[in-house]
């Protein structure tokens, strides 16, 4: 896993496992309660999905389902209330 530190109301973001077959974890931990959008691209920049979610103070454990993608990179972008972003990346076998 991979860890991020980032401004102020997020303490930590990984994502695990980064190559995945089914299915992923994004794990946040965040001091805030704050409203995030996650934006799942492929390689090549093609939205795949999108979701709003409200995070609680401390870890939240987001699953991320991966069995609909196909094989390759893909990037999760997640947007913050406080005009931060984040990009992981995780790969599909």
């Amino acid at each position: 896993a991979t860890n991020v530190i980032v401004r102020h109301s997020v303490d930590m973001v990984s994502i695990s496992p980064s190559i995945t077959g089914a299915n992923t974890i994004l794990t946040i931990n965040s001091s805030t309660n704050q409203k995030i959008t996650m934006v799942i691209t492929d390689a090549l920049g093609k939205r795949t999905n999108s979701s709003t979610i409200m995070l609680g103070i401390s870890e939240n454990k987001l699953p991320i389902q991966t069995s609909t993608l196909s094989s390759g990179l893909y990037l999760i972008t997640i947007y913050f209330e406080n005009g931060t972003t984040l990009t992981k990346r995780f790969i599909k076998q």
